[in-house]
């Protein structure tokens, strides 16, 4: 079994259907542009987000590794989320619930 080379793996990323890919020699140089971008969620997109996707609080938090109780204080405008569930629930509104299981 031959072993995969570096070329064949960077090869194999540049033809993957990602969005965003990184040519070999800019490997070492991080582009932003290829990040999700991050804005402020309000309280009543944390409570769109879970009812579109028919979740109760518990489920929710789940999938967005958080407490139920964080994600009742998001919704009712007492927190903001942050951080990585901020993260989490960007990319569950732009590519699905189903994106983060």
């Amino acid at each position: 079994m031959r072993e995969n080379s570096d070329f064949d793996i960077f090869y194999a990323f540049k033809n993957s259907d990602q969005h965003c890919s990184i040519e070999k020699t800019t490997m070492r140089q991080f582009d932003v542009e290829c990040l999700t971008s991050i804005y402020e969620f309000s309280a009543a997109q944390v409570k769109s987000l879970r009812l579109k996707n028919g979740l109760s609080q518990p489920v929710f938090a789940r999938f967005l590794n958080v407490s139920d109780k964080l994600v009742k204080k998001w919704e009712q405008g007492e927190r903001k989320p942050q951080g990585s569930a901020l993260k989490m629930l960007i990319l569950a509104e732009q590519k699905g619930i189903e994106s983060i299981k």
